[in-house]
């Protein structure tokens, strides 16, 4: 990184800048342009007296891999954004698209396939009910519990002109104007965009992640702002906006500890909670933002509920909050028999979901590691679990035990089972809701991605995938 204030702006000024490119196992790029084969000419060779002859001529290779992955037609899916699903059964993701109109040749928009399995979506190139330039790029999306949808956005229009501390150059060359929107039954609006001054504040946005809002219209989300630069966890409560943790604040952790500029908040649940991954001054850890200020879940350097271990980190990932408040966490623990743990949080003590070493069901495989939690107000909770070297899979966690949703290298529901390419590969962000219904995103082995849902006590089913044509109308 540059100097420290520096480039906490403009560093996080580039994730911003090109976050539009959706995080996800494939290239999307590579799925519109296939393999273009050259065709080789065979040279003349002279004849020589004592030469071979050619019994049988040469046969040349297929021009084509039929393998490779076909171009993309216009409005058809490339990838995907990661999914989100609330307790009525709606399920949300950004999706990019192949589009004449769009960036770099690709659309986006975020798509919400409703319980009836009817579609609803705002794209790229609309405008909204306060704002006149249209949407650029859509970037991250959440979905609360009554269908409202709050997303990040980047409009058609140069970003306002800022400054960092420290000097008086404007810095918002090439950068698009971005915000936070929100589209309910009325239409879209913009929430907050950059340039605007933050309430009790000198400081001024210039950036915006992990937005997110509940059923109450209880709002969170990160923001960046300069002069003076720095990073903070932002809740909108009953009309007022406040700053719960920014980065150099002390933290609850103890005095000498302060808050870095890297969060990794989930989103706000129903009773307007907020648990979060954060660097701080001395390791990391674990906090949750209840109504009585923030609390102290889990540290590095401090005792796990393992007898004569301590936590030794938490890999940078992304805790899982319910409705009710318990939280779920992976955590990494030292001690006679170290390991990697998905750790549970209700109302009472930490307690052990899964550890390394326990065996996968079905299976005489072990678990190596766990990814991506997300757990319900039953205290049910979804995962990615690693295994046997390159295996994989989305799991449930529940009283009855553990069931695997889907695994590495397993035949994709819904595709040819002929095609030996037709296999799960990878799996990102599996969300569980309160009736026990899982979505996730997947990698499959014939080089596309897909978004997953299996409703509790019916088969996997296949939502969306590339190729596949986006619901417009």
């Amino acid at each position: 990184m540059f100097t420290r204030r520096f480039s906490l702006t403009l560093g996080l000024l580039s994730a911003f800048a090109v976050v539009g490119n959706l995080a996800g196992p494939v290239n999307v790029q590579a799925q519109q342009t296939g393999q273009q084969a050259t065709s080789q000419t065979a040279s003349k060779s002279t004849a020589q007296e004592d030469g071979p002859v050619a019994i049988t001529p040469r046969t040349n290779k297929p021009a084509t891999d039929i393998n490779a992955p076909k171009p993309l037609a216009q409005n058809h899916f490339g990838n995907f954004g990661m999914p989100l699903l609330n307790s009525k059964g709606d399920l949300a993701f950004v999706g990019r698209f192949a589009s004449e109109k769009g960036e770099n040749g690709f659309g986006s928009g975020l798509f919400v396939r409703k319980a009836n399995g009817s579609w609803s979506y705002v794209r790229d190139g609309e405008a909204g009910l306060n704002f006149k330039s249209p949407i650029w790029s859509i970037h991250q999306v959440s979905l609360s519990e009554n269908g409202d949808v709050v997303f990040s956005a980047t409009l058609d229009e140069k970003a306002k002109p800022f400054s960092v501390s420290g000097g008086a150059a404007d810095v918002s060359a090439g950068i698009k104007q971005s915000g936070i929107f929100i589209k309910t039954a009325e239409g879209v609006k913009s929430l907050y965009q950059m340039g605007q001054e933050i309430p009790n504040n000198p400081a001024t946005y210039i950036g915006f992640s992990n937005a997110s809002i509940n059923s109450k219209g209880t709002m969170a989300f990160v923001g960046t702002y300069t002069d003076p630069d720095g990073r903070g966890l932002f809740i909108l409560e009953d009309g007022k906006l406040n700053i719960v943790a920014r980065s150099g604040q002390k933290t609850p952790a103890g005095e000498q500890t302060q808050y870095s500029e890297h969060f990794y908040p989930t989103a706000i649940n129903e009773r307007g909670e907020v648990a979060l991954f954060i660097r701080i001054s001395g390791g990391g850890g674990i906090f949750v933002r209840r109504a009585k200020g923030m609390e102290v879940i889990a540290l590095q350097d401090k005792p796990s509920p393992i007898p004569g271990s301590n936590y030794i980190g938490f890999g940078n990932r992304t805790p899982a909050i319910s409705n009710s408040g318990g939280v779920a966490f992976v955590g990494f623990t030292d001690g006679e028999k170290p390991g990697r743990i998905l750790f549970y949080k209700g109302d009472g003590p930490t307690e052990v979901a899964v550890r390394s070493g326990d065996t996968v069901p079905g299976m005489t495989a072990t678990f190596s590691d766990f990814n991506m939690p997300s757990v319900n107000s039953k205290g049910e909770i979804a995962f990615v679990g690693n295994y046997a070297g390159r295996g994989r899979g989305v799991f449930v966690k529940t009283a009855e035990g553990i069931e695997p949703i889907a695994l590495y290298e397993k035949p994709v529901p819904g595709l040819d089972p002929k095609d030996e390419r037709n296999i799960f590969n990878n799996f990102l962000n599996p969300v569980i809701n309160d009736n026990g219904d899982v979505t996730f995103m997947a990698q499959i082995k014939n080089a596309s991605v897909g978004i997953f849902f299996k409703k509790k006590g019916e088969p996997l089913k296949l939502v969306a995938r590339t190729g596949d044509p986006a619901p417009f109308k």
